[in-house]
């Protein structure tokens, strides 16, 4: 997250829901999409790891994401570049590639106007779109595709409309991409109409990170110690969005640098090197800066910023292994989410995140924690309700609260 002081962030095209942020390239840096991330040197990573996503479905070791989010007015590109911890690669053919969802793979969600609604009906990928980028089996070479008529819009994947790189290394996937975005994507270039990017643009904007395991697992609200997801990854929403643009995030684009983004900056070098500590009081830091700016800044972007703050913090202690800290952090996050959410895929996500956070402070024993984690209940989608109601009940049990014989039930009914 690259949350900037430039002025053109007060009056700035506002957003409802949550958005999310990405820098400006300068003037005098280029960066070359070849898998060499040394050229992102000049900014921090939008996420420094899984715990600074809305939602990651893994508590295991064997999986992270650094993610870095720029833009450049020069080449008029929106550019990713993602490391990826996978212990194994599992990926298909490049003739299986429409089957890529269910695989290790990264993808990117783009309505780059904000016209929501049905991509799929009447005109496939045309208003919105689905890109996938993967690592071919091997290690060795990658694809960029669409999930939709790739056939017919596959000449947008190719330059100077779009590069990329890809390649697995040391137990680590490297994705870089560079691409330009449509409001409109046909089947030539005459046809199509390109976004033009400029600051203060807030576009429609997804992006999972996936890691299948063939070893199954539980779902997040089973209490059984140890992995608590059926699939490993990393999102922003939960909520498919095969369909429905709408359901994406929001994405807004910054312009010019500040002391925020030094000071991110500064804490990211010292993460690298293991200075957990040095870069939390950073952070802490960076917060009190960005809180002065309330009423400064377009209250979205403020509020917003602020959530993206926590999650890092949160981070930092869970990486020095400060679980109560980390839990009351990422907690806090959640609350600020809540309160700027605006769509029931982004309440459905916070909800996942609530049952995955309550389960982990289940088996840490914070059974206050939990109650904290998981009220209001009214506020949880119906689908996750009764999840949370069977957490809250195995936590009366253990404190002596509920008949042990509940726990039959509670079994039964999961």
């Amino acid at each position: 997250m690259q949350v900037l002081l430039a002025l053109a962030l007060i009056f700035s095209q506002a957003s409802s829901g949550m958005l999310y942020f990405a820098r400006q390239v300068p003037e005098d840096v280029s960066i070359k999409v070849d898998g060499d991330l040394s050229d992102w040197g000049w900014m921090a990573p939008t996420f420094c790891s899984k715990d600074e996503f809305t939602y990651c479905s893994s508590t295991e070791d064997d999986f992270d994401v650094v993610a870095w989010v720029a833009w450049s007015p020069g080449t008029n590109m929106l550019y990713h570049a993602l490391k990826a911890k996978d212990d194994e690669l599992l990926t298909l053919p490049l003739e299986e590639r429409q089957r890529m969802w269910r695989w290790d793979d990264f993808e990117i969600y783009v309505d780059a106007d904000c016209s929501g609604g049905d991509y799929r009906e009447p005109y496939d990928s045309r208003q919105a779109q689905q890109y996938y980028l993967y690592c071919l089996p091997g290690g060795k070479g990658g694809h960029l595709g669409i999930f939709g008529p790739e056939g017919e819009l596959g000449w947008s994947l190719r330059p100077p409309y779009a590069e990329y790189f890809v390649k697995y290394e040391d137990g680590v996937i490297y994705y870089e991409v560079g691409m330009r975005l449509w409001d409109w994507l046909d089947v030539s270039p005459e046809r199509s109409r390109e976004h033009i990017l400029k600051a203060g643009d807030v576009i429609g904007w997804k992006i999972v990170i996936k890691d299948r395991d063939d070893t199954p697992t539980p779902r997040p609200w089973i209490l059984k110690e140890g992995s608590v997801t059926a699939l490993k990854g990393s999102g922003l929403i939960a909520k498919d969005s095969w369909r429905d643009a709408g359901s994406f995030a929001r994405l807004k684009l910054l312009g010019s640098d500040g002391e925020i983004s030094r000071l991110e900056l500064e804490a990211w070098r010292m993460r690298e090197q293991g200075r957990y500590d040095e870069a939390l009081e950073v952070y802490k830091k960076a917060l009190e800066v960005w809180d002065g700016m309330k009423g400064k800044v377009d209250g979205q972007v403020w509020a917003s910023g602020r959530v993206l703050y926590l999650r890092k913090i949160a981070s930092c202690y869970n990486a020095m292994g400060n679980f109560n800290s980390y839990a009351r952090s990422f907690l806090r996050s959640l609350d600020g989410f809540d309160e700027i959410s605006s769509s029931s895929g982004e309440r459905y996500t916070s909800g996942l995140a609530r049952l995955k956070l309550a389960v982990e402070c289940y088996w840490k024993g914070e059974f206050d924690m939990v109650r904290s984690v998981l009220k209001p209940l009214e506020d949880f989608p119906p689908k996750l309700r009764l999840k949370a109601l069977q957490i809250l009940a195995s936590v009366d049990i253990e404190q002596g609260k509920l008949n042990p014989l509940a726990r039959d039930r509670l079994r039964w009914q999961r």
